[in-house]
């Protein structure tokens, strides 16, 4: 599965389009064959910030160290608003070595500045992975993770419908992160993925505070093959436009 990864990425990378030295109209192969998908790493990751969602419905973007950020769902511009306490995790065993966890995001990028430092409710002080690469074409990103210290090879691909001549299913209201994990090695590792979402209905999108936030919880839901969490919010009367998300 590894090397089926690497020659796709190798692929997408350095697919390039060679014109013909001739007049329009173009040939069939130029019209279909696009430029080579850009990549980011390092400082410029900072700048990144690719949106997620429906045609309509708000988005939430993700971020070039594959944070979840500018979460606007809200009604409202939502440019550097962020949930507390949201993020992916990962938990590495391999056969005969020590355990590893990490926030599943590149680490922190300067600058480390604020009114009271970094912001304790994004957890700036769990350890994060070394370096992450970022790629986009809309509507899907890449963000490929570097860590010398975990024992597995980490990616995740996000995209949201995006069908030419279909509005309703191109006007889903939803977001979808798939994560793939790889063991280079010969030796065993046990893996496990977590996901922490805070429940922000009721919120306006520029406070999080009890006189916005109605009683939320956060429930595990099962039916059938599917599991999901639901987040309901028992404060908020269910017709109101703040009662769900």
């Amino acid at each position: 599965m590894c090397r089926f990864i690497c020659l796709c990425t190798l692929f997408l990378g350095v697919a390039t389009c060679f014109s013909r030295t001739r007049s329009i109209p173009y040939g069939r192969e130029e019209l279909y064959c696009g430029p080579a998908i850009r990549t980011f790493t390092g400082p410029a990751l900072a700048q990144v910030a690719f949106p997620l969602g429906g045609i309509g419905t708000g988005t939430v973007s993700l971020g070039g160290r594959g944070e979840l950020r500018d979460w606007e769902i809200f009604n409202r511009p939502g440019k550097g608003f962020a949930l507390p306490f949201t993020f992916f995790a990962i938990y590495a065993n391999q056969e005969g070595g020590m355990p590893v966890a990490r926030t599943l995001e590149r680490r922190l990028l300067p600058p480390y500045t604020g009114a009271f430092g970094l912001p304790q409710n994004q957890q700036a002080g769990v350890a994060r992975l070394h370096e992450a690469v970022f790629r986009g074409e809309y509507p899907f990103a890449w963000v490929e993770f570097r860590d010398g210290e975990l024992p597995v090879q980490v990616s995740l691909e996000a995209w949201n419908p995006f069908i030419p001549h279909e509005p309703a299913d191109s006007g889903l209201p939803v977001a979808i992160l798939t994560w793939k994990v790889a063991n280079p090695t010969q030796r065993r590792v046990l893996v496990s993925l977590a996901a922490s979402l805070f429940n922000p209905v009721g919120t306006d999108g520029r406070e999080l505070s009890g006189k916005t936030l109605g009683g939320n919880l956060n429930q595990y839901v099962e039916e059938g093959a599917s599991a999901a969490s639901s987040c309901p919010s028992p404060g908020w009367m269910p017709k109101t436009s703040a009662s769900a998300t």
